[in-house]
């Protein structure tokens, strides 16, 4: 007499699984070959959208290297001189973030000491703090253009004012700047 109906889909299920088990899986030569054709679809895919849009609209990455698959030699943006100032002046503030934690340290000091005033002295491109006979090297300080006098005062001397130190008095060798 046949199998009962629910005697032979448990054989049909059973020998289906025992065959998906013994199947061997996708070979490594094969595994390869499909990574590299989605990986060429996907910058296929990239370079037919930045032929639709401009590049100054992707990332600046994605713009650098479809520029550079591309040959494209004169790209815009790549004398931007507004991108430049502005990469300096948010280099120049992280610099001015330094010099004040290093400035900080040292007034905090000479505070304990119960002076007021502290002497910053230039030699050889290099500032010292003066303090107790002793020079400490103020390492943070860049003197390209922080010395680059405008209209009459230095970068350095204007940071230090806007900071609130008075007075702020340039000497021969130097400042003394005041907090008292």
């Amino acid at each position: 007499s046949p199998p009962a109906p629910s005697t032979a889909m448990a054989a049909l299920a059973a020998a289906s699984t025992n065959s998906a088990t013994t199947l061997p899986g996708p070979s490594d030569e094969y595994r390869t070959w499909l990574s590299q054709l989605i990986a060429s679809s996907q910058v296929t895919a990239l370079f037919q959208a930045s032929r639709k849009r401009a590049p100054a609209e992707l990332p600046g990455p994605a713009a650098k290297r479809i520029r550079e698959f591309a040959g494209e030699g004169a790209a815009e943006g790549v004398l931007d001189m507004q991108r430049l100032k502005s990469i300096m002046l948010h280099a120049r503030q992280k610099i001015l973030k330094d010099f004040d934690l290093e400035l900080n340290a040292l007034v905090t000091e000479a505070a304990s000491w119960g002076k007021e005033t502290l002497t910053l002295r230039h030699k050889c491109k290099v500032l010292m703090a003066v303090m107790k006979g002793r020079e400490q090297e103020i390492c943070s300080f860049d003197e390209d253009w922080m010395q680059k006098v405008e209209s009459g005062s230095t970068m350095l001397e204007k940071h230090l004012k806007l900071k609130g130190f008075s007075p702020v008095t340039r000497t021969l060798s130097g400042y003394v700047i005041g907090w008292g």
